[in-house]
Formats: structure tokens, C-alpha cells, sequence
């Protein structure tokens, strides 16, 4: 049996969620670039960019399934994504 209370607090639970990511996000452009950080225009592996804006890598490959997210290029089986959606893609949003 589900409970009526379950919506509600799933719908905060996404709201905060988001709140969180957004933030994360937020914090690593106001750092500004990293001394070791590649140059712009180069690409950068899943795992590479999901690091440089704070979420795991499992948050990508969702939104790349919905269609949501930062812009990226396929070869083959790889996914690479341009360094300049770090700046980019929170100005845009997810979609």
C-alpha cells in the first residue's frame, strides 16, 4: 500500500536534489579554472567532467538517456564532452 504522502516528499526530495547540484555546480565556476585543468576546446572524459562539476558519473549517463544534460560528442563507444560545457551547460540548464 503507498502511502499519499509519498509524492510530496519525493517531489522535495528532487527539488533538493537539484538545489544541491546547482549549487555544486556553482561553487566549482567560482573557483575559476584549475592550474591542471586541460586547455579550452579539448575534451573530456565522462568521468573527467563529471569530477570538474561535482556529480557522479551515474547523474550523466541518466540525463544522456533522457536527453537532458551538456552537450557531448560520441566516438564509437566513447563519450567525450567539450570542456567549454563546464562554463555553458549550467547557464543553459539540463535541457
Amino acid at each position: 500500500m503507498t502511502s499519499p504522502h509519498i509524492s510530496p516528499v519525493l517531489g522535495e526530495l528532487v527539488e533538493a536534489l537539484a538545489s544541491e547540484i546547482a549549487s555544486r555546480v556553482a561553487a566549482k565556476l567560482a573557483e575559476g579554472p584549475r592550474r591542471d585543468a586541460p586547455t579550452e576546446g579539448r575534451l573530456l572524459t565522462e568521468e573527467a567532467f563529471a569530477d570538474r562539476i561535482g556529480i557522479e558519473r551515474k547523474t550523466l549517463q541518466s540525463w544522456r538517456a533522457r536527453g537532458k544534460g551538456p552537450r557531448f560528442e560520441r566516438f564509437g563507444r566513447a563519450i567525450r564532452y567539450p570542456e567549454s560545457e563546464i562554463r555553458d551547460f549550467p547557464r543553459r540548464g539540463r535541457s
